[in-house]
């Protein structure tokens, strides 16, 4: 009940802003500039709402990572000066990084998100200001906690707070679960961060003191591989096409219109059936993205799979809301809906130039 009804309130609060904004938009359409604000209305809800999703797919470990290897060294600071714009000027920012800091195989926004949510619980902890402690070391596990073994490192965010009650403290990574006044969270912060850590096959650990403060630590796994080099490879140029796979017209027609935008042609298919028919009679195309959940029983994983069998230099995008489908390792490369216009332009840059290259010259 208390998940069900706090999803129901948070998404209720944002259709009614994304159809209010919208109809008046409809009704102030030669205004221009008020429908640029009242389209500004929409996408703002609308990312909100996807963000509202986000943190419960990470809740249920249901969350798409897009990993990489991290340097902490360069991504703490980073987060700490983001830390350092929300927190009030009577809250002392104090930081303590071991040096080397291992690396780690992870998705640097969803570490970004959880150890900003960790700040802005400890912010509102300490609402007459007090310390907020970053600190982040290297530290072998022995099977504690939570039975992990081997090299991790432990991001420690702790406050001087008033502390969590004993009797409340098994429940604070429940999602909607809250203890701060209605208005002022969703309780969906710290549940990010319990979904997070136990995606990357870490855990977090939790104590407290009433008037005293909280100190939350997240163990994250270390990986011994080098940072990638940055993609070099200039932007695709010129109308590339592309093979639209997705059951909702709607989502369809949008995801054609902003594809269009970017430049490509594109043509539109409902079904993964229907994607190897057109391919079979059509195979001109210079990329696929397709949905991983689709009805007609070849999902868009299936679809991928057979696709990469008959044309293994063929790019593919797949695309979902709901990612367990994909298991624990990202055979394609996957963008999250919903997925915006620059999110997926620089998808589709960094697929493209390697088929267009490919392609051979007609003359």
């Amino acid at each position: 009940g208390q998940l069900t009804g706090g999803l129901a309130h948070d998404f209720n609060n944002l259709l009614t802003a994304i159809i209010s904004a919208a109809q008046l938009a409809l009704r102030n359409r030669q205004d221009n500039d008020k429908l640029e604000s009242l389209l500004g209305a929409v996408i703002t809800s609308a990312q909100r709402g996807g963000q509202l999703t986000r943190q419960l797919l990470a809740f249920a470990r249901r969350q798409p990572l897009e990993t990489k290897i991290v340097d902490l060294r360069e991504e703490l600071p980073e987060v700490v000066s983001l830390m350092r714009h929300s927190i009030s000027h009577e809250i002392e920012l104090v930081t303590e990084f071991s040096d080397p800091l291992w690396r780690l195989e992870t998705d640097p926004a969803q570490l970004q998100l959880a150890l900003l949510n960790l700040a802005f619980n400890s912010r509102d902890a300490m609402p007459n200001g007090g310390t907020l402690r970053v600190e982040a070391t290297n530290v072998d596990l022995v099977g504690v906690p939570d039975g992990l073994v081997g090299p991790h490192v432990a991001i420690t965010i702790a406050d001087t707070g008033t502390g969590i009650p004993e009797e409340i403290r098994a429940r604070v990574f429940e999602p909607f679960y809250t203890t701060k006044s209605f208005g002022k969270g969703t309780g969906l912060g710290l549940s990010q961060v319990y979904g997070f850590a136990l995606q990357t096959k870490g855990a977090v650990s939790l104590t407290s003191e009433v008037g005293r403060g909280t100190s939350i630590t997240l163990y994250l796994p270390s990986s011994n591989r080098s940072p990638e080099l940055a993609n070099a490879r200039r932007p695709h140029e010129g109308a590339a096409r592309i093979l639209i796979v997705e059951d909702d017209v709607v989502v369809a027609e949008l995801a054609g219109a902003l594809l269009q935008e970017l430049g490509y042609e594109t043509e539109i298919v409902n079904s993964g059936r229907e994607a190897l028919t057109r391919l079979t009679r059509d195979d001109a195309f210079d990329l696929i993205f397709a949905d991983i959940i689709m009805p007609g029983g070849i999902s868009g994983l299936e679809l991928a799979r057979k696709v990469r069998d008959r044309a293994p230099e063929l790019p593919i995008l797949l695309t979902t809301g709901f990612s367990e489908a994909m298991g624990d390792s990202m055979e394609f490369p996957l963008i999250s809906k919903p997925y915006d216009f620059d999110a997926l332009k620089v998808m589709l840059e960094q697929l493209l130039p390697q088929r267009a290259r490919a392609r051979p010259e007609v003359g």
